[in-house]
């Protein structure tokens, strides 16, 4: 049984009405292929998602059951937001970065592009991620997390710090 290839340009003309998302859960692959393909992107989202007036959501995000998005939130392109994830007013989501299930971002907070936010992981309120930083499962952040960092733990901390006590 093989898989039928189909090359971009044979994307648009067989499915002229289509728009689509990249079913791809690691961050930088996502950005790499969205990067490479000149598509029109769908925004998808489960119908038990709840997205308050205000919240803006861009192309090509994903977003998965029990979702809430609340007032003022921005969330950039090609995002997931993963089954049960929670993002609090005035927080803003960059592009290519996924927070994971039952996730929750307090208000005002700031992930930057790329981010992996672990599997119930939170954060106080008006805390920053930097780019393609990965926060821990169950991790609780509550100071500013430095760009490309990996953190852990309650409170979040460096990995080499848990690593070099």
């Amino acid at each position: 049984m093989g898989i039928e290839v189909v090359e971009e340009g044979d994307l648009i003309a067989r499915f002229p009405e289509a728009a689509f998302a990249i079913a791809i859960g690691n961050n930088r692959v996502r950005k790499q292929i969205s990067e490479r393909l000149d598509l029109p992107w769908a925004t998808i989202m489960h119908p038990s998602v709840i997205v308050e007036p205000g919240a803006a959501i861009g192309e090509g995000t994903v977003v998965l059951a029990g979702a809430i998005v609340q007032p003022d939130a921005i969330i950039g392109r090609h995002v997931i937001l993963n089954t049960g994830c929670s993002v609090d007013h005035d927080a803003r989501v960059g592009d290519f970065s996924h927070v994971a299930p039952r996730a929750a971002l307090a208000g005002g907070v700031i992930l930057g592009e790329g981010v992996l936010f672990g599997c119930g992981a939170c954060t106080t309120p008006y805390i920053e991620v930097g780019d393609w930083a990965s926060i821990g499962a169950g991790a609780a952040v509550v100071d500013k997390i430095a760009m490309g960092t990996t953190a852990v733990g309650v409170p979040a901390r460096p990995l080499e710090r848990y690593n070099g006590r």
